[in-house]
């Protein structure tokens, strides 16, 4: 169960400290998760004090938030309901630019891996199943695998760059909520890629987290403050990849083009592309949102930050922020 949760926004370290003082006798021999942006001043000295709380702790380095000096985020599980465990599946690689994939020896790619790719009854491959092959599926984390399924009720965890690994890997879990975090970029903070703490160990890749096995599985929610709505409700009618390829049978980028002009954004100095998302609607909500990272007026296709875009038959709006448009 949930022994404490809370966040702090502070203009100092010493608000942190006298923060992190009122609690720091209350969860010794508990399971503690802590986050701290990693533009904190004095960041060493505050992540002593955050695993110094318990010796059972799992924690990361944040992205800093915008306009506050410094954050941290703390919770505390009981250790009776709660396992920690250190992930080193392998996600996504990042794409390689350049020649030296020319070079590459043709035993690499194997008949197997060629083999594996699937066709549909209409002869079409499956490309979401090709490109999660090899990135968590028949793996999980050790300190895991002695749970029975059934029994994990939720998972938090914090990542690199490259979560598909272990975020698959969760999916042996079926009534499991995952909850991840992406660990900020900090080479120029402490000189590794990413910081992740587990029990007074320091990692730079892989993740870090607990699965919970609470009696009675929690409720969520999602909520994405400071969206409005650009388009009318739209139907993914083509899609491949991270790529929309058709909305309502039609353009999607010429669409978006179509309805920033209506709104008027196009005329503002603050219009950026990467100020647009394509968002999911089930049930008249919005349960998730994709950032449009560009758009093809020529060819149609909308690109996402993501490895899959929404599948056909998914009913999508796009969304700028609230800030700066005019409905």
């Amino acid at each position: 169960m949930v022994l404490h949760a809370s966040t702090i926004l502070a203009r100092t370290p010493a608000q942190v400290v006298s923060y992190l003082t009122q609690i720091s006798s209350k969860y010794a021999k508990d399971s503690v998760v802590f986050a701290l942006s990693a533009n904190a001043p004095e960041l060493s000295m505050l992540v002593s004090r955050l695993t110094a709380l318990s010796p059972h702790h799992v924690g990361c380095l944040s992205a800093p938030v915008p306009g506050v000096a410094l954050s941290c985020s703390v919770a505390a599980f009981s250790r009776n309901e709660a396992v920690s465990f250190r992930s080193t599946i392998p996600g996504r690689a990042e794409p390689q630019v350049g020649r030296w994939h020319a070079f590459r020896k043709k035993e690499e790619t194997t008949a197997a891996s060629l083999t594996d790719i699937q066709e549909d009854k209409n002869g079409s491959v499956k490309w979401d199943d090709v490109w999660d092959r090899s990135v968590g599926f028949d793996a999980l984390p050790e300190e895991l695998r002695a749970l029975r399924p059934e029994s994990v009720t939720s998972v938090i965890y914090f990542s690199d760059r490259a979560p598909e690994g272990v975020s698959n890997s969760l999916s042996v879990f079926p009534r499991a909520m995952q909850l991840g975090l992406i660990a900020s970029s900090t080479p120029f903070v402490t000189g590794r890629p990413v910081t992740l703490f587990h029990d007074n160990q320091i990692y730079s890749s892989g993740a870090v987290g607990l699965g919970l096995t609470t009696s009675k599985a929690p409720a969520s929610s999602v909520e994405f403050p400071g969206l409005i709505c650009l388009t009318p409700p739209l139907v993914v009618t083509r899609s491949e990849g991270n790529l929309v390829n058709e909305l309502d049978n039609a353009n999607p980028t010429r669409l978006l083009l179509n309805a920033i002009r209506k709104h008027g954004i196009d005329d503002r100095n603050s219009f950026k592309e990467d100020d647009f998302y394509l968002g999911v609607v089930e049930d008249g909500q919005l349960n998730q949102v994709y950032h449009i990272l560009s758009g093809d007026p020529s060819r149609g296709t909308i690109a996402l930050q993501s490895h899959a875009a929404p599948p056909v038959g998914a009913v999508v709006q796009v969304r700028p922020p609230l800030f700066g448009v005019v409905p």
